[in-house]
């Protein structure tokens, strides 16, 4: 690691310019994970030096609608007045792109993680275009989730907006509950379709368009718009796979930085399947080996194929999983027991720690709420930013203690939540909601800290080894390692 103080500024100047659009999610099906636990979850990949909020939005009480408009495109719609209590992970306003409410739950433990941006390709934009004026990403959840009482009730609002105003943008879509997990795509103008996932299977997707064949007439497993095959058939445009109608092949755009990213989690958990890293069709459903905990779901968030032919860590042209243009990522975890757990990491999981949400949660520390998209000391994001930042200049040397240390503490939050599982479902309601909040503003404020240490110390670290003539004796070691 022989760096010269020059090089050092050039390579933080050239990881905070990469700019890119990569979203990676995961669910896993209760039979596939290690504790029997559903497991919902995405990383939201987009630039590094962006600024995320996290907020409750208080229940609402009134008589007849609201009016809720995108003030981008200018997308508008009339809904109900009364509303639940819901959470969201959301963009700094001053990112000035809209509200991305992202992650969410609302007061039934029905939880939306929006979305996986994809794209449509030139057949649809002749026969279903997606419409200029209709929903956004940026809006999508504030139609659903605030009235959904379960997964099924939010997917079909969701669908009824799609079919009736228009989607502005093709995309994806988690949806969950106590009983299920959905994956739902808005392949077209007003063409979608959302497919439950099997128990016993794990999903991993990106930006690119995964569901295949569904039977219509399997309505326990599958919910569509009615012409989704019917409307590209009569246009001369359905495209079909080992004999059967394919939605993905008729409505997406190939995208190879989304492949690789399939293949990465699905040889990840499937080493046996031997998936290609250029196959045109992946399986949505997959089997692992073997079965799937939170930990193997965080690490699957943070994944640079090490150890494969595509270790990103070796070529930095490969469009990893993880990486410095992640700016948060979350994963629900419904619990056997009935405990609802939102894990949130800010910025790249790779050199963040995912911190406990429990479901009943009415208020965010102050930390999660300072907007603004420049640094700012006392955001949550920017505590968290800062450390990966520097711990990415150089994986080996910098990243490797950084790790260790949040791997630790990763462990030790699991287990804490795991302990209070009895305690807090013997709640009321407000019981519940008093817990999630200390819980939160408790490890919130422990996390910070360590995080500003150890930034603060690498710092240094790097300070004293920038000269061309030095090489470090050994790798950057926080002080927390050594339990002072």
């Amino acid at each position: 690691m022989k760096k010269t103080v020059f090089a050092l500024l050039c390579t933080v100047l050239v990881l905070w310019a990469s700019v890119s659009s990569a979203c990676t999610s995961i669910i896993v099906g209760k039979d596939a994970s290690a504790d029997g636990s559903l497991l919902v979850g995405r990383n939201e990949d987009i630039y590094q030096a962006y600024n995320k909020n996290f907020f409750v939005n208080p229940a609402t009480q009134g008589e007849g609608t609201v009016t809720l408009t995108d003030p981008i495109n200018g997308f508008t719609i009339e809904l109900p007045a009364t509303a639940q209590q819901w959470t969201m992970i959301s963009d700094a306003p001053e990112h000035g792109d809209g509200l991305y409410p992202e992650v969410c739950i609302n007061e039934y433990e029905v939880t939306i993680i929006s979305s996986l941006a994809q794209s449509v390709n030139d057949a649809v934009k002749e026969f279903d275009p997606l419409v200029s004026n209709g929903l956004r990403q940026a809006y999508l959840p504030c139609v659903t989730i605030p009235y959904a009482t379960t997964a099924r009730e939010a997917i079909q609002l969701l669908g009824d907006v799609v079919t009736n105003y228009g989607a502005g943008e093709a995309q994806a879509v988690l949806i969950a509950d106590h009983n299920e997990a959905w994956f739902m795509e808005i392949v077209s103008g007003h063409q979608w379709a959302a497919v439950k996932v099997p128990d016993d299977c794990y999903v991993v997707t990106a930006n690119q368009m995964s569901i295949g064949y569904i039977d219509l007439a399997d309505t326990e497993n599958v919910m569509a718009s009615p012409d989704i095959y019917a409307l590209p058939e009569q246009a001369g445009a359905l495209k079909e796979y080992n004999g059967q109608p394919h939605i993905a092949l008729t409505y997406s755009k190939f995208n190879f930085g989304s492949q690789i990213r399939v293949w990465g989690g699905q040889t990840m958990f499937s080493p046996s399947a031997n998936v290609s890293d250029s196959q045109e069709i992946y399986d949505l459903f997959m089997k692992p080996d073997e079965k799937i905990s939170l930990t193997d779901a965080f690490a699957m968030l943070a994944y640079r194929y090490e150890g494969t032919e595509h270790d990103a860590n070796l070529d930095p042209t490969v469009r990893a999983i993880g990486g410095e243009s992640t700016c948060e990522s979350a994963i629900f975890q419904y619990k056997p027991s009935g405990t609802l757990v939102q894990w949130t990491a800010m910025a790249n999981p790779e050199h963040s720690v995912f911190l406990p949400v429990l479901g009943a949660i009415s208020e965010t520390p102050e930390m999660y709420h300072v907007t603004g998209a420049e640094y700012n000391e006392a955001s949550a994001y920017w505590a968290f930013r800062g450390l990966c930042t520097l711990s990415e200049i150089d994986r080996t040397y910098c990243g490797e203690g950084v790790k260790a240390v949040w791997k630790a503490y990763q462990q030790e939050l699991i287990d804490k939540v795991d302990a209070l599982d009895a305690e807090y479902l013997a709640l009321d309601k407000d019981g519940k909601a008093a817990m999630a909040n200390k819980l939160l503003a408790d490890t919130l404020e422990e996390a910070v800290g360590m995080a500003t240490l150890m930034k603060n110390e690498l710092m240094y670290y790097l300070a004293a080894n920038s000269s061309l003539a030095k090489t470090p004796k050994a790798p950057f070691t926080p002080s927390l390692l050594a339990g002072e």
